[in-house]
């Protein structure tokens, strides 16, 4: 009787391993995400005001819901600034946001072990604005990108609903629309676009995934 009280007391925790741990039942929310935060500085010359500072900020979140078993549909959402500056004054700033649905399957290798792969599309925007002569924030450019891709990888699963997983490169397609130097005569349109492949070591990102209510 002691022993099944202390099971039961720990099980709301997912401390006692799951009969299911080989799949992924439909019902489970994925949920993912990366939150990250940069800053560098250096000197156009030997004066201390003419130090720059680059401030830069992202935040990824991703939720999919499994539809069925190993199946998970979902979406991403990602939001992004940056700065540029000296001690008194911002030369720039950028601010991006972007959008996307994404398919992802699991092949279980084991309880604890599987391949996935992944197909998602994305639509990213960024638009920049500097500081003009007159000391007024005028468009620098707008940066606009759609693009497809089809990502394999293998997850690790530390318990139930805690996934540690490793992408390996992705194959895809994108096109890119740039704008720069609006409402002046230096206008300038570009479109660029393309199959692309990246695989490799070279090319992987490590992630931590969690699995709610599996």
């Amino acid at each position: 009787m002691k022993k099944k009280f202390i099971s039961l007391l720990f099980l709301p925790f997912g401390m006692i391993p799951l009969t299911s741990l080989g799949q992924i039942s439909s019902g489970t929310t994925l949920l993912s995400g990366s939150l990250n935060f940069s800053s560098t500085n250096y000197r156009l010359n030997s004066n201390d005001d003419q130090t720059v500072k680059n401030n830069n900020f992202a935040f990824t979140p991703k939720a999919g819901y499994f539809v069925s078993d190993n199946l998970v549909i979902g979406a991403g959402l990602g939001l992004n600034t940056a700065k540029q500056k000296n001690f008194t004054t911002i030369y720039s700033k950028v601010f991006g946001y972007s959008i996307g649905p994404f398919v992802r399957y699991y092949k279980f290798l084991g309880e604890k072990t599987a391949l996935f792969g992944d197909a998602a599309i994305n639509y990213a925007h960024n638009k920049a604005k500097a500081l003009d002569s007159n000391q007024e924030f005028v468009p620098a450019y707008i940066n606009e990108n759609i693009s497809a891709s089809i990502t394999p990888g293998f997850t690790y699963f530390a318990s139930s609903r805690i996934g540690l997983e490793i992408s390996l490169g992705y194959l895809g397609y994108t096109k890119t629309l740039t704008e720069r130097n609006m409402n002046t005569a230096d206008y300038y349109k570009n479109t660029n676009s393309g199959f692309v492949k990246y695989y490799g070591l070279a090319n992987s990102a490590l992630g931590v995934n969690f699995y709610l209510g599996r």
